[in-house]
């Protein structure tokens, strides 16, 4: 199935699908509920001001994960939204646990 090449449709068209990833202690999966699009031009997005060794994935073609550390606290998910070198992107903002709760649990330290 083809992505969306605009960002504000490819966060649309986000919602409901799943992230799931297979770890050593088993696999943990979530429902994408919350996005958010940061547009070219956006002074908010991580490519607002060009690309940097941190943010080079987020301009790459639509598709790719772009993953870094806030406030050295919590671990972003972004993907790619459009063509390679435009720098824009859709934050996944929130997740429903599906599977590998406990997991989950335990690396968040709750």
């Amino acid at each position: 199935e083809e992505l969306p090449d605009d960002t504000a449709a490819l966060a649309r068209y986000l919602i409901g699908k799943l992230v799931v990833r297979d770890l050593p202690d088993g696999r943990v999966s979530g429902r994408i509920v919350e996005t958010e699009a940061y547009v070219a031009g956006d002074a908010a997005g991580h490519g607002f001001r060009g690309m940097t060794e941190r943010n080079r994935s987020l301009f790459l073609e639509r598709g790719h994960a772009y993953v870094y550390l806030a406030y050295g606290i919590s671990f972003m998910l972004n993907v790619s939204s459009e063509a390679q070198g435009t720098g824009t992107g859709v934050l996944i903002r929130a997740l429903e646990p599906l599977e590998g709760i406990e997991i989950m649990r335990l690396n968040r330290g709750v």
